[in-house]
């Protein structure tokens, strides 16, 4: 059986966790990220996430003043995942309208070019 990581040991892990989410939402957020520093950030947060049933049994053997300091690094990071779904949620919208977007004008150029090619156009350099 694995010994359970020290309630520091776990503040630590929190915090990395924590580092990662504002990290993701700084890239998320960026208009100059590229999908590449997205999904790198997003594999940080993945590879920090603690077990649930390890924070529990850490938080039963803690100390009412560490319980209480758990609780709200665990309470601020629930809150960091709500602003990330959210601003994740946003881009994902402001992407997909632009990529709607670049279609409909992919459409119209490319309907310009077949309009082009037919022989009932004016000539413009006779």
């Amino acid at each position: 059986m694995t010994a359970l990581p020290t309630h520091s040991e776990l503040r630590a892990e929190l915090s990395a966790l924590e580092r990662s989410m504002r990290e993701l939402l700084a890239a998320v957020e960026s208009p100059s990220s590229n999908l590449d520093s997205i999904t790198r950030s997003m594999q940080a947060c993945d590879s920090r996430t603690p077990n649930p049933a390890t924070v529990r049994a850490i938080r039963e053997r803690c100390s009412s003043k560490e319980r209480v300091e758990l609780d709200t690094t665990l309470h601020r990071l629930v809150d960091l995942n709500v602003i990330l779904r959210e601003t994740t949620a946003r881009a994902t919208a402001l992407t997909s309208m632009a990529l709607e977007k670049t279609q409909a004008i992919k459409r119209s150029l490319g309907a310009l070019e077949n309009s082009g090619s037919d022989e009932s156009t004016l000539d413009c350099q006779s």
